[in-house]
C-alpha cells in the first residue's frame, strides 16, 4: 500500500483533531458495500424510522448509503470513519468515540518510506465545570533522522469571562541532510526570528481587533554538527472565539488593510456563516466538559490516523447540539441564497424553522459514519436522537415536503408507535385521508407503516392513538413477523427496546432475532405468539443460554416477556415439550409407609429452576414441589391404601400440562396389618386370659 500525506492534510487533520478531541472506543468501520460502477449525486438508499412517543416527541433512526459524485479536482481525499455512542451516567452524558482517517493512495516511494518510519502520538486530557475548562495535551511527531516535534499544551478557559489562556512549549529538531539545510540556514532563522515574531504577533493581534494576545519566544536553540534543536514558548490569551470571528469578518470584507506581513486572503462571503458555525462548536453555552481523554496514533500498516476517546458532559447537551445545528442550518441558507431551486430553499427554511422550534435529547445518541469520496460512497447510521417539535403534524409536514423536493424510491420511511412508562402510541391512516396519503408499502398491524420516500402527500394527517402501556417496555421497537401454516397466516408481534440487527427468521419450533444495545443497559423483549403455533414450553435462549421468560395467555396468543443485558445478542424464542424424569426410592411399601419421589425437569436439555411440579398418584395430585437450580425436585408420599399405583410428575405451563412416564409402586399390608391374623391373635389372647382367670380361681378354692 503506497500512500503519501500532503502537508495541507497534516495541518488540517491535526487542527481538527485537537478542536474536536472532547467529542471523539476504537472499532474499525467496515466498507458498506462494493464500490458502485455508476456514480450519481443524491442516489441515497436506506431506512428512516420515525418513532412517535406519547409526549409528542419523535425518535429518529436512520441508515443511509449514498453513491456520490467524485470530486472534480485532482486531489485525493482521505477516507473518514467515526463511531460515536452517548449514554446517560449519573445525571451526566458520557460520549465515547473512535475511528480513523485513512490517507489516500498516491504512489510516491520517498513518502512511502517516510510513512513507514513516521511516529505520531497525541494524548489530550480535559476537565472542567460550568465556569471553567482545563486541557492538557502532549503530542509527539517524528520522521527519524528528518524532523522531530514535541508539543506540550495547557489551556484554561473561563466561560463567564469568555477568557482563554493557552501555553505551548514546542521543541523542534531539524536534520540538515534530510531537509537539505545547513548550519547557516538555521542561524539565519535564529537571526531573523525577532522580525518574524513581530510580524506574526502583530498580524494576529490586529486581525482580532486586539481581542487575542499572542506572544512567541525562541527560548533556546542548539546548532549541532548534524542537527539543530529549537525550543519555542508561546502564549495565546484573550477572547479567542470572538477574536476568530473578527478575523473571519475581516477576511470576507476587510475594512482596513491588514499589514504586516500581507493582506489576508478573501474568504467567499457564503462561507462566512459556515466558519462561524464551526466556532460555535467551541462555545460552552449549555453543556460543558467535566472529564475527557483523547488518544490518537499513526497506524503505519494501514496508513491511517486512529483515534479513540471519551467525554463526560454536564449541563444540557441537547441544547448545545441545537445551538450548533441551528447555526449550521443558517449557514446553509446563506450559502443557498441566490442559487436557484426555490423548492430546495423552501425546504431549508422549513427545516430551520423546525429545528429552531424543537427541543433535542441526545443522551443516547449513536452515530457511525464512513465517507470515501475517492471511492464515491458515503454511509451514515444514526439512532437515539429524540426531537420534540412544536407539533407532530408540523414535523410530518416537513418530511412530506422533503419527499417532494428530494424524492427517492430507494429510501424507505417508517412511521412507528412507541411508548413511555404509562402510555403507548398506535398509528393509523384515517379513512378520510386515504386518498391524499401515498399508498404504504407495508402496514405492520397497529404500530408500523412503511412508505417509499417519494411524494408522501398528506402524511401529517396520520392518526395517533394513545393507549395504556400493556407491554411493559419503554421506547419499544416494533417488529411484525408472519408465518403460513397449512394455508393459514399467523402473525407474531415483537416489541423490544433493543436495536434490530437482522430481520427475524422463523423455524417450526423457534423464532430467531439478532439485536444490539448499549452495554451496561438492560434489554427487554415482549412477543405475542399465536397459541396454535406453540407445542410445548416457551423459553428464550440468549446467545445459547436459557432465560426463563414470563409467559401469559391473552386471548388466543401467548405473551412472552424477558429481560437481558445489552450487547450484540442472538435471541431465540423456542417452544418444546419438556423432559420430565422421575424415580422412587422403593417400588413396594407397606400401607401408611412413605415413598420418596425425585426427578428432574428440563427443556431442550436445559434445567428449569424454580418451577412447580405436582406429584400425581393415579390421577390424584398428592404433593407439590419446586425445582432447584439444577432442575431437580423431590417429595415424600404417604400411601394409605393397599394396591398398585402409578406415580407421575406433572408440570403445568400456562394452559398446558405435561407429565412424566409413570412409575409403578405397590402398597401391601404387613403381617401385623392383616385383619385375619390380627383377629386370630386377639382371640388367642382372650382365650389365654380366660384360661388364666379360671385356673387362678380353682387354686383359690
Amino acid at each position: 500500500m503506497r500512500r503519501r500525506i500532503p502537508t495541507f492534510y497534516m495541518i488540517v487533520l491535526l487542527a481538527l483533531t485537537l478542536t474536536t478531541a472532547s467529542s471523539l472506543n476504537a472499532v474499525r468501520c467496515q466498507a458498506p458495500y462494493v464500490k458502485p460502477t455508476v456514480l450519481r449525486p443524491g442516489n441515497v438508499s436506506g431506512v428512516v424510522v420515525l418513532k412517535i412517543y406519547p409526549d409528542d416527541s419523535v425518535g429518529l433512526t436512520g441508515t443511509f448509503e449514498a453513491n456520490l459524485e467524485k470530486p472534480r479536482w485532482n486531489v485525493s481525499i482521505p477516507r473518514i470513519c467515526i463511531n460515536m455512542t452517548s449514554r446517560p451516567v449519573g445525571g451526566k452524558v458520557e460520549q465515547r468515540a473512535s475511528g480513523f482517517v485513512e490517507m489516500p493512495e498516491i504512489p510516491d516511494p520517498k513518502v512511502e518510506e517516510a510513512l513507514e518510519k513516521m511516529v505520531l502520538d497525541i494524548v489530550a486530557k480535559g476537565s472542567g465545570n460550568e465556569n471553567e475548562t482545563k486541557w492538557h495535551v502532549n503530542a509527539n511527531f517524528s520522521l527519524p533522522e528528518t524532523i522531530e516535534v514535541s508539543v506540550e499544551l495547557s489551556s484554561y478557559g473561563n466561560v463567564v469571562e469568555k477568557y482563554s489562556d493557552i501555553n505551548i512549549t514546542l521543541e523542534v529538531t531539524l536534520y540538515y541532510e534530510a531537509l537539505n539545510m545547513t548550519k547557516s540556514d538555521v542561524r539565519d532563522i535564529v537571526v531573523a526570528w525577532p522580525i518574524l515574531r513581530g510580524l506574526i504577533e502583530a498580524a494576529v493581534i490586529q486581525a482580532s481587533d486586539e481581542l487575542i494576545d499572542l506572544s512567541i519566544k525562541l527560548e533556546d536553540y542548539t546548532i549541532g554538527p548534524d542537527s539543530a534543536t529549537l525550543l519555542f514558548e508561546a502564549r495565546v490569551s484573550g477572547n479567542l472565539v470572538e477574536g476568530l470571528r473578527r478575523f473571519i469578518e475581516k477576511s470576507i470584507t476587510p475594512s482596513t488593510p491588514v499589514t504586516p506581513p500581507a493582506p489576508m486572503p478573501e474568504i467567499p462571503k457564503e462561507a462566512r456563516e459556515v466558519l462561524e458555525a464551526m466556532l460555535s462548536l467551541l462555545e460552552t453555552r449549555y453543556a460543558w466538559v467535566e472529564d475527557a481523554e483523547f488518544n490518537m496514533t499513526w497506524d503505519r500498516e494501514d496508513g491511517a490516523f486512529v483515534f479513540e476517546g471519551y467525554t463526560v458532559y454536564g449541563g444540557d447537551l441537547g441544547k448545545q447540539y441545537k445551538m450548533v445545528w441551528t447555526t449550521l442550518l443558517r449557514a446553509q441558507l446563506t450559502f443557498m441564497a441566490g442559487k436557484g431551486r426555490e423548492d430546495v430553499q423552501k425546504l431549508a427554511l422549513e427545516v430551520y424553522d423546525l429545528v429552531t422550534n424543537s427541543e433535542f435529547d441526545v443522551d443516547e445518541l449513536t452515530v457511525s459514519m464512513d465517507v470515501n469520496l475517492d471511492e464515491g460512497y458515503a454511509m451514515l447510521n444514526l439512532s437515539g436522537l429524540k426531537i420534540k417539535p412544536k407539533s407532530i403534524p408540523d414535523f410530518l409536514s416537513v418530511v412530506s415536503l422533503a419527499s417532494e423536493v428530494m424524492p427517492s424510491n430507494r429510501l424507505t420511511l417508517v412511521v412507528q408507535g412507541s411508548s413511555d412508562a404509562k402510555e403507548m402510541v398506535e398509528v393509523e391512516i384515517p379513512l378520510a385521508a386515504e386518498e391524499y396519503i401515498a399508498e404504504p408499502v407495508a402496514v405492520g398491524g397497529r404500530y408500523r407503516i412503511e412508505w417509499r420516500f417519494k411524494k408522501l402527500g398528506a402524511i401529517d394527517r396520520l392518526k395517533l392513538i394513545k393507549k395504556p402501556n400493556t407491554i411493559g417496555i419503554i421506547d419499544f421497537n416494533y417488529i411484525e413477523v408472519k408465518k403460513t401454516v397449512d394455508g393459514a397466516e399467523y402473525v407474531v408481534e415483537i416489541f423490544t427496546n433493543s436495536s434490530l440487527v437482522e430481520m427475524p427468521t422463523f423455524a417450526d419450533d423457534r423464532l430467531e432475532i439478532t439485536v444490539s444495545g448499549v452495554e451496561g443497559t438492560l434489554g427487554a423483549l415482549n412477543a405475542s405468539i399465536p397459541k396454535t403455533l406453540v407445542n410445548g414450553v416457551i423459553v428464550i435462549l440468549v446467545d445459547g443460554e436459557l432465560v426463563k421468560p414470563s409467559v401469559k395467555l391473552m386471548g388466543e396468543s401467548y405473551v412472552v416477556y424477558a429481560t437481558y443485558s445489552h450487547s450484540l445478542r442472538k435471541l431465540e424464542i423456542v417452544w418444546s415439550p419438556p423432559d420430565i424424569e422421575i424415580t422412587v426410592d422403593r417400588r413396594e411399601v407397606d400401607v401408611g409407609g412413605e415413598v420418596e419421589v425425585s426427578g428432574i425437569l428440563r427443556v431442550l436439555g436445559n434445567p428449569m429452576a424454580g418451577e412447580k411440579v405436582n406429584i400425581v398418584v393415579d390421577g390424584v395430585r398428592l404433593a407439590e414441589t419446586v425445582t432447584d437450580e439444577e432442575g431437580r425436585f423431590s417429595a415424600r408420599l404417604k400411601l394409605e391404601k393397599e394396591g398398585e399405583f402409578t406415580v407421575k410428575a406433572v408440570y403445568d405451563f400456562v394452559d398446558q400440562s405435561f407429565e412424566s412416564e409413570g412409575v409403578m409402586v405397590k402398597v401391601v399390608l404387613a403381617w401385623y396389618q392383616n385383619p385375619v391374623i390380627l383377629g386370630g391373635m386377639a382371640a388367642a389372647i382372650v382365650v389365654a386370659i380366660a384360661v388364666i382367670v379360671i385356673l387362678s380361681r380353682r387354686r383359690s378354692f
